[in-house]
């Protein structure tokens, strides 16, 4: 989903407790995915992970013989784009401060991780479902996760919710 630039297009309101704590199953089921992270790996090494299992599961997908049989995969892409997203946007709150948010853009719904000033949100689950579904898309998790690390982000306006995932489109 790409946001917006407009302040009066996106408003929000950050999950309760109790919608964050229905995250901890599925970030459970998401761990279980990983082979190099843990829940004591650092928010870095679990989003490094997860970036390069998708890859792995894209790659996987490409393969001459799931091809030519059209195998199904071993993961459901969208089980696998929600546990996954769950916990990368998870690592977003831990490690900079972000916030959960339940987004609307003119009418449409959804969930986002959003940045303290709010001039910043990613969609997670979003995003990986669309990278799976793509034959073209590059991953951008581990890239975007830096970029934020470094503070080298594009610039923007406190309350857009600049969705910054549209910056690592191709």
């Amino acid at each position: 989903m790409q946001t917006n630039n407009a302040p009066d297009k996106v408003s929000g309101r950050p999950l309760s407790s109790d919608e964050q704590a229905k995250f901890k199953s599925t970030i459970k089921v998401a761990f279980s995915h990983l082979e190099s992270a843990n829940v004591e790996s650092s928010p870095d090494i679990i989003v490094a992970a997860i970036d390069d299992h998708l890859r792995k599961w894209k790659n996987d997908q490409k393969g001459f013989m799931n091809k030519l049989f059209k195998r199904a995969p071993k993961e459901n892409p969208s089980d696998l784009a929600n546990s996954l997203g769950i916990l990368w946007g998870t690592q977003l709150v831990e490690r900079f401060h972000w916030e959960w948010m339940e987004l609307d853009e003119g009418g449409k719904k959804s969930t986002g991780v959003a940045s303290p000033k709010r001039d910043f949100v990613v969609y997670p689950q979003s995003h990986i479902r669309r990278y799976l579904a793509s034959e073209e898309m590059e991953s951008a998790i581990l890239a975007s996760f830096r970029s934020i690390s470094s503070d080298r982000l594009p610039p923007s306006t406190p309350g857009t919710f600049k969705d910054i995932m549209s910056a690592f489109r191709r």
